[in-house]
């Protein structure tokens, strides 16, 4: 019994799984991704995305509604566009990179000038090109019930 409280007691210090280069690289993109949102940097965003992408939303509270389907240059129109401060926050980030293609899976939550709008799933697709990491596309779901509490805690304005 005490090995196993003295296991528990050092389970904080054991070491967290390292990244690869690879995989740090194709995070800082992702952390790019939402500074870029966060600052409505169009032009910005624009050097993060492959031009002929697509993303698609899927609107998790609405079983059986069809995906919305936005490409990047719409997307880029409409973040000029956006009114308020969009902070999105990700966590526990699941990324796998074979070569020049990589995926990001995480969960997120998405607040506007502070206040709670939805949570859901990021799924970002990325390939590597002479230039670096770009994305090439994502899906995400969108969940305005049922949202988990984000262990990041409460988002400063």
């Amino acid at each position: 019994m005490r090995n196993i409280v003295l296991s528990l007691a050092l389970l904080p210090m054991a070491p967290l799984a390292a990244q690869s280069p690879a995989e740090a690289e194709v995070l800082q993109v992702v952390d790019r991704f939402f500074a870029t949102l966060a600052d409505r940097d169009s032009s910005s965003m624009a050097g993060l995305l492959v031009p002929d992408g697509v993303m698609y939303a899927v609107l998790a509270d609405e079983p059986g509604r069809p995906p919305l389907r936005v490409t990047h240059a719409e997307y880029l129109a409409s973040l000029r566009q956006l009114k308020g401060r969009p902070v999105e926050r990700y966590w526990s980030p699941a990324v796998q990179v074979d070569g020049s293609v990589a995926t990001v899976w995480a969960p997120y939550d998405l607040h506007i000038d502070g206040d709670f709008s939805h949570c859901g799933h990021d799924v970002f697709t990325l390939v590597k090109a002479g230039d670096g990491w770009r994305i090439a596309g994502g899906v995400f779901s969108i969940r305005r019930k049922g949202c988990p509490q984000s262990p990041l805690g409460p988002v400063t304005r």
